[in-house]
């Protein structure tokens, strides 16, 4: 697999940049695949066991400081030779602050407004830019998390590939609660209406 990963990089590095034709799969070392590798991974939806040690190393790039764990996953991915091809420093960007921060569990508690005086928590139904930028990347091919109910309602981001069953859920969820409210508000205003 990690040929096939270096192949694809060096196809892209033909089309994104010809000066970057030369390069070949063996080429490309330690730490230099590593970073092609991490590159094309969380670029990508498929990700077979291979992508697992790359993703790893990613993730496992952190700083005192939380923009410092971002310039130096920057600078890893700008290891990698396509790195400065066409189009590229948009993805790596995208990729460094989108990856692991854009899947509905993070953004169920990136996005959660803590409740205040008679307003109860709610999750904000509006995708950071960063993320928006991430999932629309012309290279990215990631489905992006998708808005179940709304934020009035206990809505919340769900997986693009859970999202009917999400749905369906949080609709029978709520029909179930408004049936109950209709009940309990019909019992007391028949025993109301019955007293008089």
């Amino acid at each position: 697999m990690k040929n096939v990963i270096c192949s694809a990089l060096c196809v892209a590095a033909t089309v994104l940049q010809p000066k970057a034709s030369a390069l070949r799969a063996q080429d490309l070392d330690g730490q230099t695949q590593l970073s092609c590798s991490a590159i094309l991974c969380l670029a990508s939806a498929q990700r077979p066991p291979e992508c697992n040690p790359p993703i790893a190393y990613y993730f496992a790039i952190t700083r005192w400081r939380f923009w410092e764990t971002l310039q130096a996953r920057l600078d890893f991915l700008n290891l990698c030779p396509v790195a400065g091809a066409p189009g590229m420093a948009s993805m790596k960007s995208a990729l460094v602050n989108g990856a692991g921060r854009c899947d509905a569990a993070a953004l169920n508690v990136e996005l959660y407004v803590e409740p205040g005086r008679n307003v109860p928590g709610f999750v904000m139904d509006t995708m950071p830019d960063y993320c928006a930028a991430y999932f629309g990347h012309q290279y990215v091919r990631l489905d992006s998390p998708r808005y179940v109910g709304t934020p009035q309602r206990g809505g919340y981001w769900a997986e693009a590939k859970d999202f009917a069953v999400a749905v369906a859920a949080y609709t029978a969820h709520w029909a179930e609660i408004d049936r109950l409210a209709q009940q309990n508000q019909g019992g007391r205003g028949g025993g109301r209406n019955g007293g008089d």
